[in-house]
């Protein structure tokens, strides 16, 4: 297994860990910062593969739809949870 595929693997356990907190705690801060770090995780080495850093790469050459459709959907994630993160914010300054 790849570091990249390690990194991706443990913000996704990271971020369903939060996500099962959130549920039993009725969003509490420490299940919102479970995620985040999940997302952080996530987001860091897709930033580390655009930065060009060699150890985190997939060794994939070239694009194809399953990359293309990879890419668009993660970064679906990143703006679904900012704004999650906005309306949880919100909700707890009332």
């Amino acid at each position: 297994m790849q570091l990249a595929e390690c990194l991706y693997a443990t913000a996704f356990m990271t971020f369903m860990i939060g996500v099962a907190l959130c549920y039993s705690d009725r969003a509490s801060t420490r299940s919102v910062l479970v995620m985040t770090a999940g997302i952080l995780i996530d987001f860091s080495a897709t930033a580390g593969l655009w930065l060009g850093i060699d150890a985190l790469r997939l060794g994939v050459e070239g694009r194809n739809w399953a990359i293309n459709v990879g890419s668009v959907l993660g970064f679906t994630v990143w703006l679904s949870f900012l704004a999650t993160l906005a309306i949880w914010l919100t909700g707890r300054r009332r």
